[in-house]
């Protein structure tokens, strides 16, 4: 699923009010938790270089909450509120103020900050998204010019972190794949074992009869264009919806060397523009007569290309491919 960020800003009854939308690859349900439970909740807040080390929360109505951001130099910020509103799985209205650590609120001046209200409010929703969330943000008594900027910065940094964090959340979900991006790191790992010889699961990718049978999720009709798997080989392939939209992709095979290893390229046909090519190497290994362990290795071009596939959810796409070769296998 694409990123997408929508910031607007409007008068609401003569306050005020600075507007974020954010569509998350994860479930209301997972989104809806890293807003109420704080041992979630501190390991996204915070623009880029804060940590935040405390928070407190008793989320119910007239319940506060309590947290700290801690710069990297060492000056901590805290603030408190307390719940308004509480629709669970839809919506969260609190009151934001700064405070000191005891939770006694103070003004941002304090903080060596420019004048604001002392009480500000924040409004969240939650609606359903196709297979994710659609999180809407209102804050309310933010004033307008360089504050306003801030405190925008400030929290499309925090649904970065956030967006980041539900992702290798979900990258640990099945215990059957384990999936490995590592952060500033442009690879994904794949490992997932098979209840079958190598060169059976081998064969399961260079067999054209055979590897249309699982290549790609159940929600895709796939057709196989060119499929060359050699040393040299080419391949193309294009997927289709219930909608009738179509995805086309292509590559080149570099080596094929059975039943061990496949290098190949691979790139989706429509990115805006070319380039965005990445490196995939699949090995095969013998666990048992009966069992392999593929490592499924993509080297991408930039951290940006690997950090949008995965909020594309390629890797749940590969998840749901290699269930279908897993039941494939399984009666054989």
């Amino acid at each position: 699923m694409e990123k997408q960020i929508h910031s607007t800003t409007k008068d609401k009854n003569s306050k005020q009010e600075l507007f974020i939308s954010r569509i998350f690859d994860a479930s209301r349900e997972h989104v809806w938790k890293a807003w109420t439970d704080s041992e979630i909740f501190i390991k996204w807040w915070g623009p880029n270089h804060f940590s935040c080390p405390f928070c407190k929360i008793d989320f119910k109505v007239g319940g506060k909450y309590l947290n700290c951001m801690l710069s990297r130099d060492g000056r901590d910020f805290w603030s408190t509120g307390i719940y308004k509103e509480i629709d669970p799985m839809k919506r969260i209205v609190y009151s934001d103020s700064f405070s000191d650590e005891k939770g006694n609120v103070v003004s941002a001046i304090h903080y060596g900050m420019e004048e604001l209200p002392v009480e500000l409010q924040v409004s969240v929703t939650f609606e359903e998204f196709g297979d994710g969330t659609k999180m809407s943000l209102s804050h309310i008594g933010v004033p307008t010019g360089k504050m306003e900027e801030i405190t925008k910065m400030s929290w499309n940094e925090s649904f970065d972190k956030l967006e980041k964090m539900l992702i290798a959340d979900r990258l640990e979900v099945n215990p059957k794949m384990k999936a490995i991006a590592v952060p500033g790191v442009q690879e994904l790992f794949i490992i997932r074992e098979f209840d079958a010889p190598r060169e059976v699961v081998f064969n399961s990718h260079v067999d054209p009869e055979i590897y249309i049978q699982w290549l790609g999720p159940r929600y895709l009709k796939t057709n196989l264009k060119t499929f060359e798997p050699r040393s040299g080989g080419k391949w193309r392939y294009v997927s289709k919806d219930s909608d009738g939209n179509k995805y086309s992709f292509h590559g080149f095979f570099h080596e094929v060397s059975a039943p061990e290893f496949i290098v190949s390229t691979f790139e989706y046909d429509r990115f805006p523009e070319r380039g965005h090519v990445f490196l995939e190497k699949i090995r095969f290994d013998k666990l048992s007569k009966q069992r392999t362990k593929l490592t499924y290795q993509m080297t991408f071009s930039s951290i940006e290309d690997r950090d949008f596939m995965l909020q594309s959810g390629m890797e749940r796409d590969i998840e749901e491919s290699y269930e279908r070769l897993d039941s494939l296998l399984s009666k054989k």
